[in-house]
């Protein structure tokens, strides 16, 4: 048990050096990302998926609301 607590202090030390520099390195990305650009790829993804999914009739609100019901049935809200 000790040999494992000697071998986890120096991996526990490695790991809070290492989320250190791995946080810089996502803010960083994060500075040098073009926005516009990034909003714009994800519009194209957006509008493919709009282009190829099928057709809804429905919102799913109706679907919602009886899974609600059912739900107040099961479990009544205790005043």
């Amino acid at each position: 048990m000790n040999d494992m607590a000697s071998t986890a202090k120096p991996i526990s030390i490695n790991w809070k050096c290492a989320a250190a520099v791995l946080e810089d390195l996502r803010r960083d990305r994060i500075r040098r990302t073009d926005t516009v650009e990034a909003v714009a790829a994800f519009d194209g993804l957006f509008e493919q998926v709009l282009a190829t999914a099928p057709k809804r009739y429905t919102s799913g609100l109706v679907e919602q609301q009886a899974w609600f019901a059912k739900a107040r049935r099961e479990q009544p809200l205790s005043t």
